[in-house]
């Protein structure tokens, strides 16, 4: 399936047929916000943290925030579950 990149002002949303994740740029950090339920994540490091009743993303269920390269990798295994849940 095709990803479909959609800029926003202040962040940067990965779609399918739906959202998967949207990306935020912050000061010393990216905070990733993925479309799928926080109970249907695999988190080994708990990283992620529950976010289904935030108002901001209203159909956001996870938040992943990275600090440092040495994490993309991780973050890039939590983005391929949103991808399976949303495809």
């Amino acid at each position: 399936k095709k990803i479909v990149m959609a800029p926003k002002k202040k962040y940067v949303r990965f779609n399918l047929s739906s959202p998967v994740v949207a990306i935020t740029p912050r000061k010393e950090s990216l905070q990733l916000s993925l479309f799928m339920p926080f109970d249907e994540l695999n988190d080994s490091k708990g990283l992620c943290k529950n976010i289904e009743d935030n108002v901001w993303w209203s159909s956001a269920g996870v938040e992943l925030v990275i600090f440092s390269y040495n994490e993309l990798n991780y973050a890039m295994g939590i983005i391929k579950q949103a991808y399976d849940y949303v495809s």
